[in-house]
């Protein structure tokens, strides 16, 4: 059995609604209307994506996230999608210093780039369903950490590779990059 294989049943789709059940740890209570509006300020789009199991049936919580799309207009699917959560916290999550972090890919390949990067990193990928806006639509894969945090499986690949995908994020999530951070 291939370790994809074992990680999809280790991270199937009951563990991506208690994952998205915890919210992710760095955003205060109370911060969501905040967080709509910071995503918006900054070029984003608020959206809600489900997730649905292989059967197309909806499972879990509704997801919002905000959609960073390219802002050439020339990649319909060149865009970087993250939790709500994750943008407008004021502490790390997992998923924020993953992305901050862009440990080099592996180059092993077992299912596709990013869900196997996804899995380098620890996480979650997307192995028994999709994220959609709507029954049938256009899927995203999303990378689920411990914390309930999460990005689109592609966004993280991209930017480790050095080509961050609709905005480099790292620009507008409002917990700094700490290797950047200045000592005092």
């Amino acid at each position: 059995m291939s370790n994809s294989t074992r990680a999809g049943r280790r991270w199937g789709v009951g563990a991506v609604a208690a994952l998205l059940a915890l919210g992710a740890a760095g955003v205060q209570a109370g911060s969501a209307a905040d967080a709509v509006s910071y995503c918006k300020s900054t070029g984003g789009k608020v959206e809600t994506y489900r997730f649905y199991d292989a059967g197309g049936h909806e499972f879990a919580k509704p997801a919002r996230v905000c959609n960073y799309p390219d802002a050439s207009g020339t990649d319909p699917y060149g865009h970087a999608l993250i939790d709500l959560a994750t943008l407008y916290a004021d502490k790390p999550t997992l998923a924020a210093l993953a992305y901050y972090g862009k440990p080099a890919w592996n180059g092993k390949l077992k299912t596709t780039p990013a869900k196997d990067y996804c899995v380098q990193l620890g996480a979650a990928p997307s192995f028994q369903g999709s994220w959609s806006l709507k029954p049938g639509g256009d899927q995203s894969g999303m990378c689920m950490f411990e914390d309930g945090s999460f990005m689109e499986e592609w966004t993280l690949f991209y930017n480790q590779a050095g080509t961050p995908r609709g905005v480099d994020l790292g620009t507008v999530m409002r917990f700094a990059n700490p290797a950047l951070r200045t000592r005092k």
